[in-house]
C-alpha cells in the first residue's frame, strides 16, 4: 500500500467517522427543538433522523441553521448546538471535498 493509499484510507475513515459523529449531535439538535421549542420544531416540519425526514425538512434546518435565527430564542444551549452544527458542516464539506479529490488523484496516478 502506498503512502498516498494509506492517506486515503485514512482520509475516509475520518470522513466516516466523523459522518456518525455529526449524525449524533445533529438529532440532539432536533430533539432539542422538539422539547425546547416546539414551535419552531413544528414550523421546521417536525424533522427527526428517521421518520419524518425528508428533503424539505432538512433544508428548512439548513436554513434555520444558516440565517442566524436560533439567535432570538435567547437559549444559550440552542446556541452552543447550532453553532456547533455550523461549523461541523463546513468541515464535513471541506473534508468530503479532500476525500474525494484524493480518490481522483490516486486513479489519475495510477493511469500514468
Amino acid at each position: 500500500m502506498s503512502l498516498l493509499e494509506l492517506f486515503i484510507f485514512a482520509l475516509w475513515v475520518m470522513v466516516i467517522g466523523e459522518t456518525v459523529v455529526g449524525l449524533f449531535f445533529h438529532s440532539q439538535l432536533l430533539n432539542y427543538l422538539k422539547e425546547k421549542h416546539r414551535e419552531k420544531w413544528n414550523d421546521l416540519g417536525m424533522p427527526s433522523m428517521v421518520f419524518n425526514n425528508s428533503i424539505k425538512n432538512s433544508l428548512r434546518v439548513l436554513a434555520f441553521l444558516k440565517s442566524n435565527e436560533y439567535i432570538q430564542f435567547n437559549d444559550e444551549a440552542l446556541n452552543k448546538r447550532c453553532r456547533f452544527l455550523r461549523k461541523y458542516f463546513v468541515v464535513h464539506i471541506a473534508l468530503t471535498i479532500l476525500a474525494f479529490t484524493a480518490v481522483i488523484i490516486l486513479i489519475l496516478e495510477s493511469h500514468k
